[in-house]
């Protein structure tokens, strides 16, 4: 019987062995471990070059349903998260495993997550920053088996973002414990030709009204707002544009003082990209609508799940 079962849910058919192949080298047969992986692709490939790991396929698009389906068939008393666009350190299935066994006390136990080095920086590539902040990300996290039966897994209704912020705040609202570790490591890869990623990550904003409607105090404590400091200023700047529409004096200083908002995220997002011009341009129309498209995702969310928040 394995202790750890690792859980990748894929979507990234060019970036699946990126994750399996230290995941194999660090366990090779020993039986403590099991890989587990459920693809929305056919991975008949995969089978035959990974024979050591559990596939599964499922035409469900929905990353909290593929997690659903590892976890019914996992046999660990631990799961491990991570995602198929991420390296694992070496250690990293046994530091988790340990600190849980170790740390009775915890549910699960969060690790550290650093960003791919690269000398071919793009600015969607400073949107990645964020990564290595403590979030509750299944991206690098580990826990105990019973307590995500207990409550009942993902909650399906969230299909790309904040499934596991969800489980974290259910586990949390239980009264459970889950820690943070920095020896618990993985890599995050960058993918450079993702450079409309701002512009997903406002859309997938919509499911923050539903988070929002479920764990209010702990959405406000570890998220506080949906929207970033400089798209929240942005947005407001626009609001007071079209209020003071009818007042030349009070509409340029607002308008002078959006534009330099704008600007100043632009030039932090490209001060260290080559071939700027040509980034400048994009990343001016990307942040000039990053803003309206969040608004809408949040509108949208809050219709749909019957929920208010915007800021």
């Amino acid at each position: 019987m394995p202790v750890t079962s690792i859980i990748i849910a894929s979507h990234r058919v060019g970036y699946i062995s990126g994750v399996l192949i230290p995941l194999c080298e660090a366990t090779p047969g020993t039986g403590l471990y099991e890989i587990i992986v459920v693809t929305d692709y056919p991975n008949g490939q995969f089978q035959i070059k990974y024979p050591m790991v559990k596939w599964f396929y499922t035409n469900n698009k929905s990353i909290s349903a593929k997690r659903n389906i590892g976890i019914k068939q996992a046999r660990g008393k631990i799961i491990a998260f991570i995602d198929d666009d991420c390296i694992p350190d070496q250690k990293w299935v046994n530091e988790g495993t340990t600190y849980l066994r170790t740390h009775r006390d915890c549910a699960g136990v969060e690790g550290f997550t650093s960003i791919e080095k690269s000398s071919q920086i793009s600015p969607s590539n400073v949107d990645y920053k964020r990564l290595e902040k403590p979030g509750f990300r299944t991206n690098n996290i580990f826990y105990k088996k019973s307590i995500i039966e207990e409550i009942g897994g993902f909650d399906e209704r969230f299909s790309v973002q904040r499934e596991d912020m969800d489980l974290a705040f259910r586990i949390l609202e239980k009264g459970s414990k889950i820690d943070y570790s920095t020896s618990i490591r993985v890599v995050h890869r960058l993918r450079n030709g993702e450079w409309y990623d701002l512009l997903k990550s406002c859309w997938n904003r919509r499911f923050d009204p539903l988070l929002y409607r479920k764990h209010r105090k702990l959405y406000r404590k570890h998220v506080c707002s949906p929207f970033p400091p400089s798209l929240l200023l942005l947005f407001i700047g626009y609001i007071l544009i079209i209020l003071t529409w009818d007042y030349p004096v009070l509409f340029k200083c607002t308008a002078f003082s959006s534009m330099s908002v704008l600007f100043g995220s632009v030039i932090k997002r490209v001060s260290k990209v080559k071939n700027r011009i040509f980034m400048i341009l994009r990343e001016v129309i990307i942040l000039l609508i990053a803003p309206v498209v969040l608004f809408v995702a949040l509108f949208y969310g809050n219709i749909r799940y019957r929920s208010f928040l915007f800021v």
